[in-house]
């Protein structure tokens, strides 16, 4: 169950930066975008901290924290980058900010060629080879 959780927390990540390109985040030189949620309770505002995003200088996320309504963390991602903008790591974090899994990505140039997840204590638990065909 855990695992549908990442994913989709991923798949949202992704989802809400389709809205600002890393061009765009780059030309604005963005490095934290805040998202805050509005209720209105009893014709009150009560404003609240959805989802914080930092991103890199070349505009790639950095960090992914989603807050739950009580302020508290709901999921939490740090990605790390090579120098050529390709990802190496996403480390997902629990409540308490410890470690709960880490994915690792192996690269030939600029295509992928391993992802392995590894648990809380560096050990790994699956892994994926990616293997490709050119046209000659």
């Amino acid at each position: 169950m855990r695992f549908y959780y990442i994913i989709a927390v991923l798949l949202l990540t992704a989802l809400s930066l389709s809205g600002q390109s890393k061009k765009k985040i780059r030309a604005a030189e963005i490095q934290v975008k805040i998202t805050w949620k509005i209720d209105y309770v009893g014709g009150q505002e009560v404003k609240r901290k959805e989802k914080e995003e930092t991103f890199t200088t070349s505009g790639e996320i950095a960090e992914y924290i989603e807050y739950e309504n009580d302020g508290s963390t709901k999921s939490h991602i740090k990605y790390t980058y090579s120098a050529e903008d390709n990802l190496l790591k996403e480390v997902t974090l629990d409540k308490n900010g410890s470690v709960e899994q880490t994915i690792e990505y192996t690269y030939k140039g600029k295509l992928k060629t391993e992802k392995r997840t590894l648990n809380p204590k560096g050990i790994p638990i699956s892994k994926k080879l990616y293997e490709y065909k050119f046209f000659k």
